[in-house]
């Protein structure tokens, strides 16, 4: 177990005790001098959020016996942020009468860290932070509804983005595009859509929103970007 990093635990159903392994001690990053641990220690380190569903999680299996198989969030006393998968059963005596649940987990943070990054490249854009096309044009159809007409795109690009490459190197064409979204976002209601849809191609759907709206908004966005200057260009 201390190998594959599992850590186990084992909950005593007539003294409500928690036993946990010395990997399990590891993981949350407890130091104890007893092998077991508070039951309020363990709910106080989980995201509060997540103790509603994992203390009915633990109630099914032990008054139903529903499996129970969860993650969770878990802040440890250095406040590192953590995800933990748990799984664990009912023990029962001779007699079939429940007496213990049984459980291991396993910290699968990278895992998760990994698996949000894959969620949110599918649908962002890595430099600017923006929606990518996938997200516009998914969204688009979802939108494009009478209840939202009148709606309004606004298609932007940026010029200059190659004589600024080739001039000053990438660094500085990653420092105008970021510029350019930071100020299209800013200008951007939240019931908006922002997007970078291409190499220097930006837009932004407006639902509800009229000629004169938008007008307004573009007016707003021409005036502050001549504010904004990349290597001294405007």
């Amino acid at each position: 177990q201390s190998i594959a990093k599992v850590g186990s635990w084992e909950l005593d159903l007539s003294t409500k005790k928690i036993w946990a392994s010395k990997v399990a001690f590891e993981i949350y990053d407890i130091k104890s001098d007893s092998e077991y641990i508070d039951l309020s220690t363990v709910q106080g380190m989980r995201d509060p959020e997540d103790n509603i569903f994992v203390n009915k999680a633990l109630k099914d299996l032990m008054e139903k016996n529903v499996p129970y198989d969860i993650t969770f969030r878990i802040y440890t006393p250095k406040g590192e942020l953590k995800y933990i998968h748990s799984r664990a059963k009912m023990i029962n005596d001779d007699l079939g009468v429940p007496y213990k649940v049984l459980g291991v987990f396993q910290d699968i943070t990278l895992l998760k860290e990994k698996e949000l990054e894959l969620e949110y490249s599918a649908y962002n854009d890595f430099l600017t932070g923006l929606h990518n096309r996938r997200y516009y044009e998914e969204n688009l159809k979802v939108l494009d509804i009478p209840e939202n007409y009148p709606l309004t795109i606004v298609m932007a690009d940026i010029n200059g983005l190659k004589l600024i490459n080739d001039a000053f190197g990438h660094n500085s064409g990653d420092d105008l595009l970021i510029s350019a979204a930071k100020l299209l976002e800013s200008e951007a209601r939240s019931t908006d859509i922002v997007a970078r849809i291409g190499g220097d191609e930006f837009v932004i759907v407006m639902p509800k929103t009229t000629e004169k709206e938008v007008e307004k908004m573009l007016n707003s966005i021409n005036k502050k970007s001549k504010d904004i200057y990349i290597q001294s260009i405007e």
